[in-house]
């Protein structure tokens, strides 16, 4: 009785050993991101938060929060250089 037990066990429940799960499937490799990289993306994204006219934040925010593009713009460390030429040129031709 408990050799036909142990044999429905092994039918139902075949045991592999430890060499057979370790080659199944490779681990997948993490990345190695740098201190100073992630330090970086962090200041990025923190920067990209601000806005120069108190009153414009709410819709800042909620356009970072709908709007892929214009998140991505943001996060662009250029995109402030070139809205203050922009409001420079603005301001000069008026």
């Amino acid at each position: 009785m408990a050799e036909e037990l142990a044999a429905l066990r092994q039918e139902i429940m075949p045991v592999q050993s430890i060499e057979e799960k370790s080659e199944e499937k490779p681990k997948e490799s993490i990345p190695e991101v740098s201190v100073k990289d992630l330090d970086k993306r962090i200041l990025r994204i923190q920067r990209s938060t601000k806005t120069t006219f108190p009153f414009m934040e709410g819709i800042h925010n909620s356009l970072r929060m709908k709007n892929k593009a214009y998140y991505s713009w943001h996060t662009n460390p250029f995109a402030s250089l070139v809205h203050y030429t922009a409001l420079a040129i603005v301001i000069t031709t008026v």
